[in-house]
């Protein structure tokens, strides 16, 4: 009997467990536009209907640029990026993915 239950015990803790997790995707807010400058950990960047958008740089922030480890400093003017903030900070920029291309 023991046998046949105790699986059955550890399913239902893992998916007890599994369904627990807050879902941290619905935390986190993304803005699509093109890079034009980074001056005093301000990242400026514009939309597709050339709307300006600040952002100041997370101290922990991810940073790639064509999919690889970058800094700031790489991106250049007209470089498309993706900047990621928490709805909790919407300016404070916690991912930046650029795409030179």
């Amino acid at each position: 009997m023991l046998v046949r239950v105790l699986p059955l015990c550890l399913v239902a803790f893992v998916a007890a467990l599994f369904l627990s997790q807050p879902a941290h995707a619905d935390d986190k807010m993304t803005q699509e536009g093109s890079f034009v400058s980074y001056v005093n950990n301000k990242l400026l960047i514009t939309d597709k209907d050339g709307k300006e958008h600040t952002y100041t740089l997370a101290a922990n922030a991810k940073i790639t640029l064509d999919g690889k480890d970058a800094k700031m400093e790489d991106f250049k003017k007209g470089n498309q990026v993706t900047v990621t903030t928490k709805k909790e900070a919407p300016n404070a920029a916690v991912e930046v993915d650029g795409k030179t291309k």
